[in-house]
């Protein structure tokens, strides 16, 4: 059986969806995200097969539904996604990983049926969105960041002398144990500096014996 210059074709259509993948999880690899290169690109790669096969797959049936399979892919992402997303505390985690799951899926659907000037263009606008996104707090009035904070030997009030001089946007404490706590805080600093600054005062505290950022 002689591969066909259409099959070559499908072929490239597979392989530039498996590399546009790729470079959506590089993006997200490079924020140390647990979806990243390898899940991207099986996610990119199988996007354009199901494409194929739901455009293609069915010549020996007079009249089908050519989107009936692609459109499995939908629901199909969505679980992938819905796994991804977990709350931590005060924060919600795993919102853009999922957001790049489904541009992933969405580029290996346009590759797959043909596209290639969207799902090339696709890819590229979404890891430009995805830097200047991660930029944009240098233009915003402040940077917000949220902690778990393990404390011993202070009362619930004295906890919260920790982030003294700096804007609560929300907190909860949680008691451990007699002589431990945990403070969930998010704050409002107003530059790097500050939030540089802060951490290293609250690390330095000597009844700080836990720190955790997200």
């Amino acid at each position: 059986m002689f591969i066909t210059s259409f099959q070559l074709e499908l072929l490239l259509r597979i392989y530039l969806a498996a590399l546009c993948g790729l470079c959506i999880g590089y993006e997200r690899m490079n924020h140390y995200k647990a979806a990243g290169v390898k899940t991207h690109m099986i996610v990119g790669l199988s996007s354009a097969l199901i494409m194929i096969v739901s455009k293609y797959g069915f010549p020996d049936v007079p009249e089908y539904d050519a989107a009936r399979v692609a459109a499995q892919v939908v629901s199909g992402v969505g679980f992938i996604g819905a796994g991804i997303i977990f709350r931590k505390n005060m924060s919600i985690q795993g919102l853009t990983t999922a957001a790049g799951i489904w541009a992933t899926a969405g580029t290996g659907l346009a590759l797959g049926s043909g596209m290639y000037f969207i799902g090339m263009v696709g890819t590229a606008l979404y890891i430009v969105l995805c830097i200047v996104v991660q930029n944009i707090e240098k233009f915003q009035n402040g940077i917000q960041v949220t902690y778990s904070i393990y404390i011993t030997n202070k009362s619930m009030n004295e906890a919260l002398g920790i982030c003294k001089n700096i804007k609560i946007v929300a907190y909860s404490i949680e008691v451990i144990d007699e002589k431990n706590i945990k403070m969930d805080v998010s704050l409002l600093f107003e530059n790097h500096l500050q939030k540089m600054s802060w951490e290293k005062s609250a690390l330095s505290a000597e009844d700080v014996y836990r720190f955790e950022q997200y």
